[in-house]
């Protein structure tokens, strides 16, 4: 491959570039078949084509799983993701009125809500937990 510098000239890239690049490429994508499908073309390869591009290649897929079996991973301290919509599965938002009086006053509040509950059930058990003697409301 070829990559140009600020002058707009034309630079090699080197296995020093390429392989780091590659191994890269291979964690981001979570190709999980690569050693299998490694192992396979190990086995295709006639071996007079060994020192051509594609042993150079095949060389490379190798070196950079062998790179990625070497990496250990550490656990964050703290989480490193947002949350997901099954961090919030069992919650419930609800809009309440602040004031019945006044009109587009209103807050949230968020219930626990038991997956098994049905919607009268859970209207029951927000309504209790309001203070509110009319479930229905």
């Amino acid at each position: 491959d070829v990559r140009s510098n600020r002058d707009g000239d034309s630079l090699a890239l080197g296995a020093d570039d390429f392989l780091p690049i590659f191994i890269w490429v291979l964690v981001r994508t979570g190709f999980e078949q690569a050693e299998f499908e490694s192992d396979y073309l190990w086995g295709l390869l006639d071996p007079a084509l060994m020192s051509g591009e594609g042993g150079y290649y095949l060389t490379t897929l190798s070196g950079a799983l062998m790179a990625i079996r070497q990496i250990t991973v550490t656990q964050p301290k703290r989480p490193s993701r947002l949350p997901c919509i099954g961090d919030l599965q069992g919650l419930l938002r609800v809009e309440v009125p602040v004031d019945r009086l006044a009109e587009n006053v209103s807050c949230f509040k968020t219930f626990q809500i038991d997956s098994t509950m049905t919607a009268k059930t859970a209207c029951a058990v927000i309504s209790q937990k309001l203070n509110n003697s009319r479930p229905e409301n």
